[in-house]
């Protein structure tokens, strides 16, 4: 128990510089530990909400792909001679930023059990391509009489 007052006196008078040197840099070193420690959970929490975006937009765009497919679907059975039609939209993710709303069609296929009328097949192919503003080179229209 002597020691310690002794320590504890030479520190206080000012004695003894290694040992304040030494409880310095102690305390230096849980300072920067804390620091480090602060920095690094920011940086995996950015992380995480980076994720949790992306698999939010991806949702969304799931759930944008699967509306669009359903009215363009539902619309294109309207034109006569058309019957059953099923749409697939391939869609561009803007991969640069997640505030972006701008995903592109890339392309669409149109399966339609009156595709097999040359003039069926033009309307569906016209309509597709004024509905979703594309190039008639991305719109794709296939015949099938068994669309169920």
């Amino acid at each position: 128990m002597k020691n310690y007052k002794e320590i504890y006196e030479k520190f206080i008078k000012g004695g003894d510089k290694t040992l304040r040197r030494l409880i310095f840099a102690f305390i230096i070193g849980l300072i920067l530990m804390n620091i480090s420690n602060f920095v690094f959970d920011k940086k995996d929490t950015n992380i995480q909400e980076t994720t949790e975006k992306t698999m939010s937009l991806k949702e969304e765009d799931s759930k944008y792909k699967t509306t669009i497919e359903k009215r363009l679907s539902k619309a294109l059975e309207n034109v006569p001679g058309a019957g059953k039609t099923e749409v697939i939209i391939n869609i561009e993710e803007n991969k640069d930023n997640f505030n972006d709303k701008a995903n592109q069609v890339k392309g669409v296929l149109v399966i339609s059990e009156g595709a097999g009328n040359l003039k069926v097949k033009e309307e569906i192919q016209k309509a597709t391509q004024i509905l979703l503003d594309l190039p008639i080179h991305k719109v794709y229209v296939l015949g099938n009489g068994n669309l169920k």
